[in-house]
């Protein structure tokens, strides 16, 4: 049950989002993690046994949680090769598919000996290796399928800096591949802090540059009190309430914006302003997000 907590956490599932009950009649709604189960379980990542049962507290084998982070990615196309990558999975195991995905993804190594010893039980620090590596698996610049290469969803990435040579990470949703300026549906650069971005089921493609571990939002810090320049998430990076900044010196300004969403569509912009040379405040509510530049860093003043 460890592991499913684990997969819920990383990908920052919360009690709305599970599904109002589970279909396993081992997991009563008192259970400890009964929350991460249901959501686990509504995105079809765990189906569980034949007799609807999740035995909560057995282990989980390395094979089934290739088949868990299979799951969670969507599900993604994946050629499969006539001689497996571990010489202890056959191709007609009933994960290879699973596991040579996590393979391809370099989400897993295996070990030394060239086997992947997919019937003994996960360890802790195999699941944070593989959460990790999965998590960061877009931590460089490319054009992505939507839906085989990268899912719908909404996720986080910071400027790369120096890693990538750019001094700004910038995306862009794309209805059509290429670097043609009408097949943009949205886009947005950010040079400093974080990016926030929501990409849309009917969206084709995802262009990214400059930015550095694209992960699925999740909360971080959701009781903060002060932030900085970059995009938040109210409720995930910071908590709701009023907040002020100096804002700017000299002839630089300060530009802050309130939003509804991250798609990058203009219409999300609830509220926005430049100020240069004062003090700048704005309130910000669960659910909406918040973007700041050249302001300083933010503090709370009051709920």
């Amino acid at each position: 049950m460890l592991v499913i907590a684990f997969v819920a956490a990383i990908v920052g599932a919360t009690p709305a989002q599970a599904a109002g009950k589970t279909e396993f009649g081992d997991v009563p709604a008192s259970a400890k993690f009964y929350t991460e189960i249901s959501w686990l379980a509504d995105q079809q990542v765990t189906t569980g046994y034949s007799d609807d049962t999740f035995h909560p507290t057995e282990s989980a084998s390395r094979e089934a949680f290739a088949a868990f982070l299979y799951r969670l990615a969507g599900k993604p196309r994946v050629s499969l090769p006539s001689r497996s990558p571990f010489k202890d999975v056959k191709t007609s195991a009933q994960f290879y598919k699973e596991i040579v995905w996590l393979s391809k993804k370099r989400i897993t190594t295996g070990w030394p000996d060239g086997t992947f010893r997919p019937k003994i039980n996960v360890s802790r620090e195999a699941i944070a290796a593989f959460l990790y590596r999965g998590d960061t698996k877009l931590d460089r610049d490319g054009t992505y399928k939507v839906g085989s290469e990268i899912k719908p969803g909404t996720y986080t990435a910071l400027v790369a800096g120096s890693k990538y040579g750019s001094g700004a990470c910038y995306w862009e949703r794309r209805d059509r591949n290429g670097d043609y300026l009408d097949g943009i549906l949205a886009n947005k650069i950010i040079f400093e802090g974080r990016t926030i971005i929501t990409i849309l089921p009917g969206d084709r493609y995802f262009q990214l540059s400059g930015c550095s571990g694209l992960t699925p939002l999740r909360k971080t810090a959701p009781s903060a009190s002060t932030v900085g320049d970059g995009m938040h998430a109210v409720g995930y990076h910071m908590k709701s309430g009023t907040y002020s900044a100096y804002g700017s010196t000299g002839d630089d300004y300060c530009y802050w914006a309130k939003v509804s969403g991250f798609t990058g569509d203009s219409d999300e912009i609830i509220e926005n302003d430049f100020i240069q040379g004062k003090p700048s405040r704005v309130t910000v509510s669960a659910g909406q997000g918040f973007e700041s530049s050249g302001c300083g860093t933010w503090r709370r003043i009051s709920s």
